[in-house]
């Protein structure tokens, strides 16, 4: 019984057959693709190359894919906002942000049900808001 994953993330730097190979030799099982780096040709070709080492081995190694979500970003500031517990922020396009506002570069993100009010709403890391 396999008790313990071995987890490799696959990049440019180790994008070969050969090397592939002797990552599973030495004892990756489970291969890792981040979609937010490279291209989709180089991860094709990760896939395949994981693939031809797992059945040249005759061994199962798996494929785990991170997928990229939106780019979700704060424009820049035309002067410092301090957030306070219970005060309204409002996030607005960046071309179209009023004074006291915060501009975002993610346009289609406003007004969706993921930012919509009364929903609790997570800004970077473990930060937590309610939307009213």
């Amino acid at each position: 019984m396999l008790r313990t994953i071995v987890i490799c993330t696959l990049g440019p730097e180790n994008l070969s057959p050969d090397t592939i190979l002797a990552m599973v030799q030495g004892g990756m099982n489970l291969a890792h693709l981040n979609m937010s780096h490279g291209e989709r040709e180089g991860h094709g070709a990760a896939v395949g190359f994981v693939r031809d080492a797992a059945i040249q081995l005759g061994w199962l190694v798996g494929i785990m894919v991170d997928l990229s979500g939106p780019k979700i970003r704060v424009g820049e500031l035309t002067a410092p906002i301090e957030l306070e517990r219970g005060k309204m922020v409002v996030l607005a396009p960046d071309d179209r942000v009023r004074p006291g506002e915060i501009p975002s570069t993610y346009h289609s993100l406003l007004g969706t049900p993921s930012m919509s009010p009364g929903r609790p709403t997570r800004c970077g890391w473990n930060i937590s808001r309610e939307l009213r």
